[in-house]
């Protein structure tokens, strides 16, 4: 149900992160077996292709293990990427992807409408996906990307936080490793998990009138925490091989210095200190502001500056950012917080589905980066030529999204039919905030961040309003942990 947009597209979506992800596990691959693939040959050698003049595409042309091994782009989702490689088809990553996301909503399902009624929770279940298939969700299951785990993290989270003890064993053990690959997939996820753990077991440890069954519940969100960790032991990891491998450690893209930069605190405070300061980013003051996505990846030396410069300066920006960014914040703090309002603001009001179409400079870069035998396949998709309709799914995603989150917020109401649920609901708006804050406030705000959790406030408020339905009629619920007793 969730593979339509595939279907739709004659294969699965391409970013232009994709390619990285892909790369970096073929390289590996190659290196430690001999084991080439078509990918191997693209990533090893400069492309064949006449010389560019364009500055983009020029860079594109330039080999790859020349390169610093950035940071940012997980190994580990690589590796789901590769058996796309391995098999000689994408589809098997994104079935992949579409089984993880329906097991993940069926058993959410099951903690608001009894699986013993077997009838009852089979419509309830085929209904509530094939809702979902009209929201972001199954475009995010077919995009060769680990955007679908910022969401599946969120509803996951919220089964363990609420759902814990009711779960049998072998579930509790599943919830936990879609939680860990989510943390091992992307570090956004590693923030996510930290926020809504920390949040919960604050919460639970200052109701000092339940404190003895406050204690108890502090499993489920150090679960949370405890996946967060293995994200960020995975990046450890992941760093100590490159660094023995190479000799060198990867480089982290100095995320936060181009959003400061961008939004004018970081400017400022270098245009006043360049004079006397020994910053390498003083180096570059004369081109500054620049966007954001182009002071990081812009490789032309007059938009661009992260990418301009040999592997040497770009650890030295990658060194300086938490100095200059205290420096910043110390120079303007009005000005940073009133930044930071308003980019999470933005990240808040995205709401399109742009980026499952391929833009000029998109399909540049893939003619080049691509194989050619992917590439003539990408060239023949509707995502390449335009000619999806994206449009209608934009709308019916906001109205739906403005009626989750009324209804998820209506559980907050004293004596709210929908009270003993607001847990989920907390988790699913809190998680949903807490991706807008770290996407438009640590990155650059995208409809892409946007899209690819809010299918979730639909998710949660069609099983809160399914759970109501069946109570008051014949179908049996699971007893629900009531949050508001917790």
């Amino acid at each position: 149900m969730f593979l339509w947009p595939g279907i739709v597209n004659n294969g699965p979506f391409y970013f232009s992160d994709t390619i990285a992800y892909v790369r970096g596990v073929d390289a590996a691959v190659y290196h430690a077996t001999g084991i080439s693939s078509e990918w191997t040959s693209k990533a090893a050698k400069p492309a064949t292709a006449t010389p560019d003049a364009r500055p983009a595409v020029a860079a594109a042309q330039a080999p790859v293990l020349s390169k610093p091994v950035l940071l940012g782009r997980s190994a580990y989702y690589g590796i789901i990427l590769y058996l796309g490689v391995f098999l000689h088809s994408f589809w098997a990553v994104l079935l992949v992807q579409a089984l993880i996301a329906t097991s993940i909503l069926i058993i959410l399902l099951r903690h608001f409408v009894d699986p013993g009624e077997g009838r009852h929770f089979a419509i309830v279940t085929v209904g509530g996906l094939a809702l979902l298939s009209v929201t972001p969700l199954p475009f995010f299951v077919c995009l060769l990307m680990p955007d679908l785990f910022s969401g599946i993290t969120i509803v996951a989270a919220a089964v363990v936080l609420f759902g814990w003890k009711r779960e049998r064993p072998l579930v509790r053990g599943y919830l936990v490793a879609i939680l860990a690959l989510a943390a091992l997939a992307h570090s956004s996820n590693v923030l996510l998990l930290g926020s809504l753990g920390l949040a919960f077991a604050a919460w639970t440890l200052l109701r000092p009138q339940r404190r003895p069954a406050g204690i108890a519940r502090l499993l489920p969100p150090a679960v949370l925490l405890g996946c967060a960790l293995i994200g960020l032991a995975g990046e450890s990891a992941f760093t100590a091989a490159i660094t023995r491998i190479t000799g060198q450690a990867p480089i982290r893209p100095p995320f936060l210095t181009a959003r400061f930069v961008d939004d004018g605190p970081g400017t400022a405070y270098l245009r006043a200190n360049c004079g006397h300061s020994d910053l390498a980013l003083c180096k570059f003051v004369d081109r500054l502001p620049v966007p954001s996505d182009g002071f990081l990846w812009d490789p032309d030396p007059r938009t661009g500056v992260f990418m301009t410069v040999p592997p040497e300066q770009q650890r030295l920006l990658a060194a300086e950012q938490f100095p200059f960014v205290l420096a910043s914040v110390r120079n303007a703090p009005v000005a940073t917080a009133a930044m930071l309002v308003r980019d999470f603001a933005t990240q808040i009001g995205k709401g399109g589905l742009s980026e499952f179409y391929y833009n000029r400079e998109q399909q540049r870069y893939f003619e080049v980066k691509l194989p050619a035998a992917v590439f003539a396949e990408v060239r023949q998709s509707p995502a390449y030529r335009g000619t999806i309709p994206l449009a209608p799914f934009e709308t019916i995603s906001l109205l739906l999204s403005i009626g989750a989150a009324a209804i998820l917020i209506s559980s907050w109401l004293p004596r709210s039919p929908l009270a003993p649920w607001s847990g989920y609901a907390t988790t699913a708006l809190g998680g949903v905030l807490v991706n807008d804050l770290v996407c438009g406030c640590l990155s650059t705000p995208h409809d892409r961040y946007q899209m690819r959790v809010i299918w979730v406030l639909p998710a949660v408020a069609a099983a809160m309003l399914i759970a109501r339905w069946a109570d008051a009629g014949a179908v049996r619920t699971p007893a629900p942990i009531d949050s508001t007793k917790a």
